[in-house]
This record gives structure tokens, sequence and C-alpha cells, in this order.
């Protein structure tokens, strides 16, 4: 197999499987990844209800209707589409604080600043 060494020279190494896996799990995080999957699936569930079934309804109350995903103009469900989007910028919040908590606890100060957490 062809590798980058450190002097970004191509050269030619023979590794094992297990050898080129671990470096894989090592080099790209994959067991940090699988966590911060199956984390962000069950974050997401929440924050979807919490949208759905609170901040939409109180939207709803302002514009008189009983919940925001009901605000059509035509064929456009705009209500339904403002929904999703408080429920994307929700869950991005909630990534971003998870990184800054989790990920600040195992970077020294330096590597936090270059990241800008």
């Amino acid at each position: 197999m062809l590798f980058l060494d450190n002097t970004n020279v191509m050269t030619k190494k023979s590794k094992s499987f297990v050898e080129e896996f671990m470096a894989f799990v090592k080099g790209f995080g994959v067991i940090g990844l699988a966590l911060g999957v199956v984390i962000g699936g069950a974050a997401s569930k929440i924050v979807a209800s919490l949208v759905e079934n609170i901040i939409q309804p109180l939207l709803g109350l302002v514009g008189g209707l009983e919940s925001l995903s009901e605000w059509e103009v035509g064929v456009f469900k705009l209500g339904a589409f403002i929904g999703d989007f408080i429920e994307f910028a929700v869950l991005l919040l909630v990534v971003y604080c998870a990184v800054k908590i989790v990920v600040g606890k195992f970077l020294s100060s330096k590597e936090r600043e270059e990241m800008g957490i």
C-alpha cells in the first residue's frame, strides 16, 4: 500500500488490516463520531418535540392559529417550513453547546482557542 509519510512523500509500507483499521479509528475519531450520531439522533427527537408541541403552538396563538404549522399562503406551507427552520436552529444550538462542553474537556486551552471553542 502507498502512504504519505511525514515529508508528504509516497512510500510503500505493509500494514496488516487490523493496523490500518486502528489507524483509521484513531485518526478520524470514528468512535466519537458514532457516539455523536447516536446522541444527535436522541437530541433531534427531543428538539423536534419541543418545536412541534410547544414553540409552534405558542407562535400559532400570536397569529390566531392552533399551531404555526397551519399557516399557508396559497399552496405553500410556510408555517411548516418556519417550524422546520426553528427546529434546525435549536438543534444546531444544542450540538454547538454539546461540542463546546465535551470537546472542551479533552483539548488543551491552546487547541480550544485554535478551534474557536
